[in-house]
């Protein structure tokens, strides 16, 4: 996909948001790279964020913080899925992923300075691989691409450290669900164990339909609903059964074990 196609609505928030960074924070960005769905083809319009990497041509540090943050919640003020975005110089970029390096970044609407998880081997493996330019030279001339090893580590530790625990607690702590955290939980593990097997960043979409050959039966209900969420056929905060969420959570469980 190149910058004249992506989708419409992201396309002007994407060049409004340029706008007003060039207007607020001027002589500073010198490219800007789409990532996350819309570069991975799996953007959903009103739902899906928009993932960006902002390229500076100096560091931003704390004193940057307020300016970039007026430009997102001016943003904010849009209709549709967020703008979550990291603000990184090129040489940071050209260099192995260092989540220890602070940077500004936009999340969850709040703009911060220090650490940004984005900062890691998945997403310089999506820089390189697929990428959209909307300013600046195309990441994939010049960036590293990381290792399969390197991608693979990352992705083992997410897992063990972050959904692993969050399942199991979802099992033993029985709550009211919503479509959303089904999507979350059904999905998110799933890209993740996809690319530790074959070093491939994929889409929620196709994580769902990978998790659909290889979950077992009393499972595959639970991704069956987390794509429905995913297209809209379920709305993200329409009540889902729980049991649905066990069992994607038992899935994450059994396949980050291995």
């Amino acid at each position: 996909m190149d910058a004249q196609h992506l989708p419409t609505d992201a396309q002007q928030r994407i060049e409004a948001l340029l706008a007003d960074l060039d207007q607020t924070l001027p002589d500073v960005v010198s490219g800007l790279h789409v990532v996350g769905s819309i570069a991975l083809g799996d953007y959903q319009p009103g739902h899906s964020d928009i993932d960006v990497v902002v390229v500076t041509r100096h560091p931003l540090g704390e004193a940057d913080v307020a300016a970039v943050d007026s430009v997102h919640q001016r943003d904010r003020r849009n209709a549709g899925g967020p703008i979550q975005a990291s603000y990184l110089t090129t040489s940071s970029l050209a260099t192995k992923a260092d989540p220890l390096v602070p940077s500004v970044s936009h999340n969850d609407g709040t703009t911060a300075y220090g650490t940004d998880f984005e900062v890691n081997p998945v997403t310089w493996r999506s820089l390189v691989r697929h990428a959209v330019a909307v300013r600046g030279t195309a990441t994939s001339v010049w960036m590293r691409d990381p290792s399969d090893g390197e991608v693979a580590v990352f992705c083992r530790t997410n897992l063990a450290e972050y959904w692993r625990p969050m399942a199991e607690t979802m099992l033993h702590e029985p709550r009211d669900v919503e479509g959303s955290m089904l999507e979350w939980m059904g999905l998110g593990p799933a890209r993740l164990i996809h690319t530790i097997e074959t070093g491939d960043i994929i889409s929620k979409t196709e994580a769902g339909n990978h998790m659909l050959e290889i979950a077992t039966e009393a499972e595959r209900p639970a991704f069956e609903a987390a794509l429905a969420v995913r297209r809209g056929e379920i709305s993200s905060d329409a009540p889902v059964d729980y049991r649905l969420l066990a069992a994607a959570a038992t899935a994450t469980i059994r396949l980050s074990s291995g």
